[in-house]
């Protein structure tokens, strides 16, 4: 898998090098040029800003943008069979960058996981619009899960 990782580390450089060379609200523009509008109605200035940082925080190296190819396309480092956490799986059913079944298959895999579907929602509309909703439900699975 390392020879595979690290072709994907290169392709993230030629993907990202460039966008990540122009100012903060062309880098938002171009990392978002091919979303669907649907997708991004929530992306006012405010959030372009903190969206910028954030992308220059998470592509300081490609290795998250390799390890997420790598999960579609070759053999993994861990089994989801034995993940023992509290896991939720939101997907949208017109998510065309990965499909539903992909979501469903892994979640068949993941014990005691939670396959959520989004209807009427793409890749990003599925976590966009819910970013709350998403982040409480995580904050009380941890609480919970250190009180039980």
């Amino acid at each position: 898998m390392s020879g595979t990782l690290k072709g994907f580390r290169a392709q993230g450089g030629i993907a990202y090098d460039r966008m990540l060379a122009l100012v903060d609200d062309a880098m938002v523009e171009e990392f978002f040029r091919d979303a669907p509008e649907d997708d991004i109605g929530w992306l006012d200035a405010e959030t372009k800003m903190h969206w910028a940082a954030d992308l220059r925080d998470a592509l300081q190296s490609y290795d998250g943008y390799a390890r997420d190819n790598v999960a579609w396309g070759a053999d993994w480092d861990i089994d989801p069979t034995r993940l023992g956490v509290p896991t939720w799986i939101w997907h949208g059913d017109l998510d065309r960058m990965v499909p539903p079944s992909h979501g469903h298959w892994l979640a068949t895999r993941i014990p005691h996981s939670r396959f959520v579907i989004r209807p009427s929602k793409g890749h990003g509309g599925t976590i966009f619009e819910h970013w709350d909703d998403m982040l409480v439900t995580l904050r009380d699975a941890v609480s919970q899960n250190r009180q039980g």
